[in-house]
């Protein structure tokens, strides 16, 4: 899905990563350019993942050419391979923003831990899940399968993006919260905070320190919103949507930009109670903002899009909001990185200016 959020500022998701990914993006990237786009917010957000050779190639659009993309390194013959941004391809160069939240895996993780290691551009959002295992998959004769680790994929900077599995309950189901330990602007981490979270510090080609530990850590962390229970419920029984359809077909005068106001939100409610939609009055009101938020989401998607109902969204969306007044910060940061090379420490050049002598 691509979009104009704003007035230059463009917004392409990709769910997931298909083999037609990278042909995707590039329409998208040249639709949103003749529409005036002239800052970029590449949304990762609840994408597992993918393709590895679309990884690369959505990278290669934004890394220069000769740029190490991603490696892998395993034990047995021939695991041990480097992904390298091509020649020949059409580079955007415009400031860009990367959106991650906890659901971005995989190849999500290999586009973003790029970006961030060659300080392409910004990465906003929560930590992302951690997944960067090279498998192969043996047929057993009972039907079933053995998933075998042949390598493991780390970022230009030399970071694992897989996080620890030694417990695959913890794993799957129980995450920490790694975002609560780092400031929000990674960059403001002092050496005392550095020692005391114990993490493994890498560097971006222009002499930023970033984090190993598993997933990519965002350069801004910034919590998304959970859906509160009583709107989980709406969601759950389709109330919302239903309310929408109704709405839009008593109505057929909206236009684009329209916005529900109180008297609508109290019609919502008497449609609830006519659902036989059991609700608390106090709990619906500490949730008012997000179900206002939802209805007029909804009623956009309804009467016109998906696109519609996107830039909805995104009025209030924390992630994107907080990145929208980012975009100077990521095009100073293009710039710095295009200085050194992204890794385990920084380059000579760079060390006098990244870190203070003692």
């Amino acid at each position: 899905m691509a979009l104009l959020v704003q007035d230059g500022v463009g917004l392409i998701r990709i769910g997931n990563f298909t083999s037609t990914t990278a042909d995707e993006l590039d329409l998208a990237l040249t639709r949103l350019a003749e529409q005036g786009m002239q800052k970029l917010l590449l949304d990762l957000r609840n994408n597992p993942g993918g393709l590895l050779d679309q990884a690369v190639q959505v990278s290669e659009r934004f890394i220069p050419a000769g740029k190490l993309v991603v490696y892998t390194r395993g034990r047995i013959p021939g695991s041990n391979q480097d992904y390298v941004a091509k020649r020949g391809v059409e580079r955007v160069d415009i400031p860009m923003i990367v959106l991650v939240d906890r659901s971005s895996a995989s190849a999500s993780e290999i586009v973003s831990g790029a970006v961030q290691d060659h300080d392409r551009g910004l990465v906003v959002g929560e930590t992302t899940f951690g997944k960067g295992l090279v498998q192969r998959v043996i047929p057993l004769r009972d039907g079933g399968a053995l998933a075998v680790t042949t390598a493991k994929y780390y970022t230009p900077a030399g970071r694992l993006i897989q996080r620890d599995y030694s417990d695959l309950e913890e794993y799957y189901l129980s995450r920490a919260d790694d975002d609560v330990e780092l400031p929000e602007d990674l960059a403001s981490v002092d050496e005392d905070e550095e020692e005391e979270n114990e993490q493994e510090v890498f560097y971006t080609a222009s002499g930023r320190k970033v984090y190993g530990g598993g997933g990519i850590r965002p350069d801004y962390v910034v919590k998304s919103e959970r859906a509160s229970e009583i709107l989980s419920r709406m969601i759950r029984q389709n109330v919302i949507f239903d309310f929408a359809v109704a709405f839009v077909s008593d109505h057929p005068e909206l236009k684009r930009g329209y916005r529900i106001d109180d008297p609508v939100l109290q019609s919502f409610q008497e449609f609830l109670r006519g659902k036989q939609f059991e609700f608390d009055a106090g709990e619906f009101a500490e949730s008012e903002d997000s179900i206002r938020l939802r209805l007029n989401a909804q009623i956009a998607r309804v009467k016109w899009d998906q696109i519609e109902e996107a830039r909805v969204l995104a009025e209030s969306d924390p992630q994107i909001q907080r990145a929208l007044g980012l975009f100077d910060e990521a095009a100073e940061l293009a710039r710095a990185g295009s200085r050194g090379e992204p890794g385990a420490e920084p380059t000579e050049e760079l060390r006098a200016e990244a870190i203070p002598a003692d």
